[in-house]
């Protein structure tokens, strides 16, 4: 046999077999695209020498379309790629997938940016401002949407100029505005009386600015959780260190128990409290018994305890 008619058998036997072990390439029904153009590799699989080379352009980004038959093949021609398998697809979905870009994502970005160069205190949180409305701005949905690319902040007044890069956006996006510190305080959860004692669920912690907190002396919530109201305080009150006293063991006219110990011996009588009194603090007491005022120290609720030093004999209570 002629040796080019064997070289020639050879090739299309090679081609043949190639052809089958990879097969044509396979028409998708739908296709996410990442970048500005639509490849074969995105409409095709085993695309083969093919796949990198363009056919349409990707719709916008955060939006989808559909490419009919007619106009694949088209493409399809144009780049010499002739076969293929369309199987049962009618059309090609294709949808452009984007990231909106928004406050909360532009706000992420520039609180961690400000919190590098000038960390938080406890308990502190930033609230960024926006000047105006942000543009309408949908990122690629990529690793990074949104990169910053500068920032500049005034420390005394928290007024800041950033500098975004929007992936598949041209125009780098440039913002300003302001970043208000606050900090997270208690609040009264409900309308309470006067000398009412504040339990965890009479309290709620809201937000207010650093600088008002810093200037109120507004207090922590274990400052506020078992302190006495000093006044009727309706719910939402940000309490603050004059609204509070330590809660009454002794109030003026209760019935309390005298107590004096001395060594083994402790006596105890009756009386009524001549005042009111916080743990601690002094209460004068009319014993019941002897009419005599006696003075001791509220160490309970209802219990006043004469201490051993005091100028006084037992008979004497």
């Amino acid at each position: 046999m002629n040796r080019k008619l064997l070289l020639s058998l050879a090739l299309s036997l090679s081609t043949a077999l190639s052809s089958a072990a990879f097969g044509a390439p396979v028409l998708r029904s739908e296709a996410v695209i990442h970048a500005p153009v639509v490849t074969v590799g995105d409409l095709f699989k085993d695309a083969g020498v093919h796949a990198k080379e363009p056919m349409f352009r990707a719709p916008p980004v955060g939006t989808n379309g559909t490419v009919t038959l007619d106009q694949i093949a088209a493409a399809a021609k144009r780049i010499g790629l002739t076969d293929y398998a369309i199987g049962a697809v009618q059309s090609v979905w294709v949808s452009h997938p984007g990231v909106e870009v928004n406050e909360a994502l532009l706000s992420e970005l520039i609180t961690t940016e400000a919190a590098a160069s000038a960390p938080l205190g406890d308990g502190v949180d930033a609230a960024v401002r926006f000047n105006g409305t942000l543009p309408a701005l949908v990122a690629e949905d990529v690793a990074a949407p949104v990169r910053l690319l500068s920032f500049g902040q005034d420390a005394g007044t928290g007024v800041f100029n950033a500098r975004f890069a929007v992936a598949g956006v041209e125009q780098p996006l440039t913002v300003t505005g302001k970043i208000e510190l606050t900090v997270a305080v208690p609040h009264l959860a409900q309308t309470l009386p006067a000398g009412a004692v504040i339990g965890p669920s009479d309290i709620e912690l809201r937000p207010v600015p650093v600088r008002f907190a810093d200037a109120s002396g507004v207090l922590r919530m274990e400052d506020v959780v078992g302190k006495q109201l000093e006044r009727a305080s309706r719910a939402g009150v940000l309490l603050k260190t004059a609204d509070l006293s330590e809660p009454l063991a002794v109030t003026r006219n209760d019935q309390v128990t005298l107590y004096f110990k001395q060594g083994p011996l402790t006596l105890t009588v009756k009386g009524q409290a001549l005042n009111a009194a916080a743990l601690g603090a002094t209460v004068n007491v009319l014993n019941s018994m002897s009419k005599r005022v006696v003075t001791g120290v509220a160490t309970g609720k209802g219990a006043v305890e004469v201490r051993s030093g005091a100028a006084i004999n037992v008979a004497g209570l």
